[in-house]
């Protein structure tokens, strides 16, 4: 079938239902007011008569069975927002750009055959009435975008709030009253040093972080001509299968299991379990998203997590003592709650043999207890309930979770979130130019979830994690002077960036960062 004939153009008008207008706050950076420009450049630019050519919609290269996909419960219980990736690469010349254009474009449309509900919308099934996702090949959006700024000169060189604005901002709230939202959009950057940012939004009602890895490594390895080492589950049934009878006792962990259902968190105060029309969408303005939130990258190499592991119980994990020891560390500073709360992101995967399941199986397991019992004494006090939470996760607690989530919404109880995206392999996705030099997922924005944290792999591949942590502005400033918190770890440093200047062109070239102690 011929590709060309399958892509389309955004048309205009359905492209300005995407478009974003966001403000700048007064209290904003030079180099956030350069994140904000190129998002708002991004957006007007929809919509240039001149520029169309620049954005497609790529729709799988052999037509799929059109199909429906009930959500499942799992699916449902999370909020409807985007998954923001991005990948930095600093060696695409500008006579190479159109090229990895054409490539990773094409590509895409291959891979869209075996991972169809990427390809889908998010729309009312008139046949049961509920938001589903439609498998109709209506394709994802592309779009290349071209900023007339140096990367070095914005904050897209370390770990930021402002990194979402590398991929589309959509609405991600269906509606009836609006198009149907679409399961992936893409977005090629290029700034005038050169540098390429490949940006990607994902629905998270659609897939988790693993799913979006599979279909990331899946993409590159097209793209290189590769044939796929894995073929994709869809099929949500065997996951969610009927439950009767399924206790939820087991739902927290700490000194009061019953204290909360197994889901404590997946919102704020006020975020509804289906928020309101504009609660996730474009119409929102970047001060909205942000507002008193602000994001640090903190690495943890080997010689960090061996002093953390010392200091904690044997059989204890790198992600375990990281959370503990960061968690901890917060909640001493944080005494507004008399009662230590947060919530591990754990993937079932495992307990059901299901490595290449491309849905949402990553459920939340609850640690609620009191406050003084997690961050007084020792870092093995804190230790244990977050140990024994991942113990916990297991597939008795994974059927009782299912019955639990098909009775109602979430909680609206206010929590820290953590989950961990370091084996995702972001540094491996190499489209045939070299592999990225920065690369990394953003938790969902602040207004949403104000305090989540993050474990991505670190740039130098294997060499421990960089975890974003989001918090409050003021919190967070507090913590980076905690002596406790400094003592161990380092924080993230933007990268060293050079520019080689030459008659045709300004290219950029980095280095690895260089990480100081916090």
């Amino acid at each position: 079938m011929d590709l060309g004939a399958q892509q389309q153009r955004i048309p205009p008008h359905a492209s300005e239902l995407h478009a974003t207008n966001p403000v700048v706050s007064p209290g904003t950076t030079s180099a956030d007011s350069t994140a904000v420009k190129i998002c708002r450049q991004s957006a007007r630019s929809l919509v240039k008569e001149e520029e169309k050519d620049s954005f497609w919609v790529v729709v799988p290269e052999e037509a799929q069975e059109e199909r429906w996909i009930s959500l499942s419960v799992l699916d449902k219980f999370i909020l409807p927002i985007y998954i923001p990736v991005y990948l930095i690469y600093d060696a695409i010349s500008a006579d190479c750009f159109d090229s990895f254009v054409d490539k990773v474009r094409h590509s895409l449309a291959k891979v869209l055959v075996p991972y169809y509900p990427w390809a889908g919308r998010l729309k009312k099934n008139p046949e049961t009435q509920s938001w589903d996702l439609h498998c109709d090949n209506g394709g994802a959006e592309f779009r290349v975008v071209h900023v007339d700024e140096e990367l070095r000169k914005t904050v897209f060189c370390r770990p930021c709030l402002q990194l979402r604005l590398l991929a589309p901002r959509l609405n991600a709230v269906p509606r009836e009253d609006a198009p149907p939202v679409a399961a992936l959009s893409v977005q090629v950057t290029r700034f005038r040093c050169g540098a390429v940012a490949l940006g990607c939004s994902f629905h998270h009602q659609c897939g988790d972080a693993h799913a979006v890895s599979m279909f990331m490594q899946a993409w590159s390895q097209l793209t290189r001509g590769e044939t796929l080492s894995q073929d994709p589950i869809h099929d949500r049934s065997a996951f969610v299968a009927a439950t009767t009878g399924a206790s939820v006792s087991s739902a927290s962990t700490g000194s009061n299991p019953s204290a909360a259902p197994p889901a404590a968190i997946v919102g704020t105060k006020s975020c509804p379990s289906t928020p309101a029309p504009a609660s996730d969408s474009g119409e929102s303005s970047v001060e909205d998203d942000f507002g008193e939130s602000c994001m640090e990258g903190l690495v943890y190499d080997k010689e960090a997590l061996r002093e953390l592991k010392a200091m904690a119980p044997p059989g204890t994990t790198s992600f375990e003592a990281v959370t503990a020891f960061v968690v901890r560390n917060v909640m001493k500073l944080d005494d507004s709650d008399a009662m230590a709360k947060f919530v591990l992101m754990v993937d079932f995967r495992a307990c059901f043999d299901a490595a290449t399941f491309a849905g949402n199986l990553a459920l939340p397991k609850a640690v609620i207890m009191p406050r003084a019992d997690f961050v007084d004494g020792p870092l093995a006090n804190s230790v244990s309930p977050v140990h024994e939470a991942v113990k916990g996760a297991d597939e008795a607690y994974f059927r009782a979770f299912v019955a639990y989530a098909g009775r109602g919404p979430p909680s609206k109880e206010r929590a820290m979130a953590v989950s961990s995206c370091a084996r995702m392999g972001l540094y491996d996705v190499e489209f045939g130019y070299g592999g990225p030099c920065f690369a990394g997922i953003n938790p969902p924005v602040p207004r949403l979830v104000p305090q989540f944290l993050l474990f991505l792999p670190n740039a130098s591949k294997g060499d421990g994690f960089v975890v974003y942590l989001q918090l409050d502005k003021a919190l967070m400033n507090k913590l980076l002077q905690d002596p406790e918190f400094s003592s161990i770890g380092a924080k993230y440093e933007p990268l060293s960036m050079t520019i080689d200047n030459d008659e045709e062109e300004e290219r950029v070239t980095t280095s690895s960062p260089q990480h100081s102690r916090i």
